[in-house]
């Protein structure tokens, strides 16, 4: 394990927060009101290649304090942070909206935008982020448009910040339709995008998909979807037949040769820029179905690589 270059005091030092060079990891919200002033310090100093890490936060409420902690910074964490990563946390109905209201944050901070609210985008929109209404539980779909409409959502995500790299990891907890909220709120300076072990159902990923889409060209280039319940990539194939993605890693889902015939067709598009496509761990490809996929890859990185060199030598 790495020495870390300093621990904030604390009472109980197995529960310190720990900073090693620019990056903090904290496991609970005592962590985060011991680390704040060194933090805030970094932060104020305009040093926008700091990474932070919330770990093993296993009540929802306390997850919530952190978050409230780091937000009510000046500037707010998320306007600083070059990496932002949740993992481990136990979440619970109104945890992505909170995670959201964090995101929301993820712009330069200024004296004009501190108190600005937009108003908060509604799921019919787009049709492509709407909320499933055939969750698992309908009572949990009614409680999480109450949560939405008494939550009070912060900024919207602009076009301009620090934040390139986001990852929430290993957070059960949440039904399917509660994470359509957060999807609406990821910042436009993501490179990186990891959502993987969160047993994310079709829907949810769905609702991703379709938030990316709106996205743009901003949309991050990596995304890793792996460890979830994913199946029906039919939302996904926009992104990388468009040259959004030049990475996606699908391992461990519930994928199928249907799948792989669908991500084949995405690779043969003349704009597609993949190179990085991880199947692993997906019991119900064959082999024939695997090996297809691949070869198509391989053609699509052959091509980008061509293109390259020629721009290269002219």
């Amino acid at each position: 394990m790495a020495t870390p270059m300093a621990v904030a005091a604390s009472d109980d030092a197995s529960r310190s927060p720990i900073f090693l060079g620019k990056s903090w990891r904290f496991s609970s919200s005592l962590d985060v009101s011991n680390g704040l002033s060194e933090l805030s310090r970094h932060l104020q100093a305009e040093d926008d290649n700091c990474a932070l890490t919330l770990e093993g936060i296993s009540a929802p409420e306390d997850l919530r304090v952190c978050l409230e902690l780091l937000n009510n910074l000046r500037p707010p964490a998320a306007s600083r942070l070059a990496s932002l990563t949740l993992s481990d946390c136990t979440f619970d109905l109104a945890s992505p909206t909170i995670v959201a209201g964090t995101l929301g944050l993820a712009t330069p901070f200024s004296e004009e935008n501190q108190h600005h609210e937009s108003p908060s985008a509604s799921p019919d929109d787009d049709e492509d982020i709407e909320l499933d209404p055939f969750a698992d539980d309908p009572l949990e779909s009614v409680e999480f448009e109450a949560v939405l409409a008494n939550s009070g959502e912060g900024a919207q995500p602009l076009a301009t910040g620090t934040l390139r790299g986001f990852i929430i990891t290993r957070c059960l907890g949440a039904p399917s339709d509660a994470w359509s909220d957060l999807w609406r709120h990821l910042p436009s300076s993501l490179l990186r995008l990891d959502v993987s072990w969160n047993e994310l159902s079709d829907r949810a990923v769905g609702a991703l998909c379709g938030s990316l889409r709106q996205m743009g060209r901003c949309c991050p280039s990596e995304l890793n979807l792996a460890g979830n319940r994913y199946k029906d990539v039919d939302r996904l194939l926009p992104l990388i037949a468009d040259g959004r993605l030049t990475s996606v890693d699908l391992s461990a889902n519930q994928l199928n040769d249907k799948s792989v015939v669908q991500l084949q067709e995405a690779l043969t598009s003349p704009a597609c820029r993949l190179d990085r496509l991880l199947l692993s761990n997906n019991s119900r490809i064959s082999s024939g179905g695997l090996i297809k996929v691949l070869n198509a890859l391989a053609a699509v990185t052959s091509s980008n690589n061509s293109s390259s060199d020629s721009s290269n030598n002219k």
